[in-house]
């Protein structure tokens, strides 16, 4: 109760200052302190002529104050301000009724619309509900496989008009996607070895570019056709011992 009060006060003592154009030192400069200064300085210009005359201290302090030349100015002062200070009392207070009646509207207004949306939602959820369910179906299109390459051994006899071969050894590669000529074929064994020939079968007529060996890597370069998908491509060589060279990775790659 008493922090209401308190703030109602202080709320109407800042309209009241507002309304005056004023501020609160200058009510208290020039409405209380400046007629109490004239006042003392009043009593104390004729406190020596009645003391002359023989009077008291008690007469002349209630002599000054109990006069009409106080009384009347006091009165019309006390007056004035507590006319207005209940004026600004009573506007801050309807100012504050009339804005908590708009802030009750507003929000009675608000209340409605989100009622009214509420009932539009309620609607469109039971139609939605009344509504068969649709079963949407979408073929994917398969995965595209992993590019890769395989390689295998095969090992036999020696060709007699190779010179110098003591065993013979197959490198068999085949690739699950197609490479387009021309395309270089690189197959790394694990010993030296002779150098043979690289081939893909069943390509008809083959333009061979011309095979080479770089250590222990065997190179074939094929001119056309391109190499299938899934196609066996064979590169043989030749061992000088009795050890068969062994295939350890090949690559098929096109050099375009």
């Amino acid at each position: 109760m008493l922090p209401s009060i308190r703030h109602l006060f202080s709320y109407a003592w800042t309209n009241l200052v507002a309304a005056l154009g004023t501020t609160t030192l200058s009510i208290l400069l020039f409405s209380f302190v400046v007629p109490v200064v004239i006042f003392v300085i009043t009593v104390a210009v004729d406190w020596r002529e009645q003391r002359r005359a023989g009077a008291t201290v008690n007469a002349i302090i209630k002599g000054s104050f109990l006069s009409w030349q106080t009384i009347i100015p006091s009165t019309v002062y006390l007056v004035a301000w507590a006319s207005l200070l209940g004026w600004s009392l009573s506007n801050t207070a309807y100012k504050d009724h009339v804005a908590l009646l708009g802030r009750v509207h507003t929000l009675t207004n608000q209340n409605k619309t989100l009622q009214s949306a509420n009932d539009v939602l309620k609607s469109e959820n039971q139609q939605l509900k009344l509504v068969p369910a649709k079963t949407i179906t979408r073929t994917l299109p398969p995965p595209e496989l992993a590019k890769r390459c395989w390689l295998s051994n095969h090992f036999g006899i020696p060709n007699s008009t190779i010179k110098g071969a003591v065993t013979a050894s197959a490198a068999i590669i085949h690739c699950n996607y197609r490479v387009d000529a021309p395309y270089l074929v690189q197959v790394e064994f694990d010993r030296d070895f002779i150098p043979g020939a690289g081939i893909p079968l069943d390509s008809g007529v083959t333009m061979v570019g011309g095979g080479g060996k770089r250590g222990r890597i065997y190179t074939e370069q094929i001119s056309s056709p391109a190499l299938l998908s899934d196609q066996v491509f064979i590169v043989t060589v030749y061992g000088e011992t009795d050890q068969y060279p062994r295939a350890l990775r090949a690559s098929i790659q096109a050099m375009k």
